[in-house]
């Protein structure tokens, strides 16, 4: 049976329109996850706000921003972006993102990015925060 597409509106939408795979889509979310009792998924944010005191130019901080964005991704796995300060040439604001199966672990894994950050001896960590969503 091939597969109709059709607009429809609220009161016109059964599942007999639907395609099998759909359906099969919805009873996977009325039955909500298959994760056992007890296991839990920790998400961690830390947003640190950096200094690049030797910047000259937006080009100067985007290079010493980049490069160290694309060592944390490679060397710890995270989600990483610069969020703010994009106009300022001497101040970035960078979100850094993980998630595990246990506080402990996101705690040590955004503790690591934050070293990384203070490591690096072209920029100053002025603040830095972390939270568990």
């Amino acid at each position: 049976m091939p597969f109709r597409l059709s607009v429809l509106t609220p009161t016109e939408f059964t599942t007999d329109s639907v395609s099998p795979m759909r359906q099969g889509v919805r009873r996977a979310i009325k039955m909500g996850s298959s994760k056992p009792k007890g296991e839990v998924t920790v998400i961690g944010l830390c947003t640190l706000e950096l200094r690049v005191a030797e910047s000259q130019s937006m080009k100067d901080k985007r290079q010493v921003v980049q490069s160290l964005l694309t060592r944390v991704r490679q060397k710890l796995n995270v989600s990483i972006a610069e969020v703010g300060g994009l106009q300022s040439w001497q101040r970035a604001e960078v979100a850094a993102v993980c998630v595990a199966n246990a506080g402990y672990a996101v705690d040590r894994l955004m503790g690591q990015v934050v070293d990384i950050f203070e490591s690096e001896p072209r920029i100053e960590v002025v603040d830095f925060s972390t939270e568990h969503l």
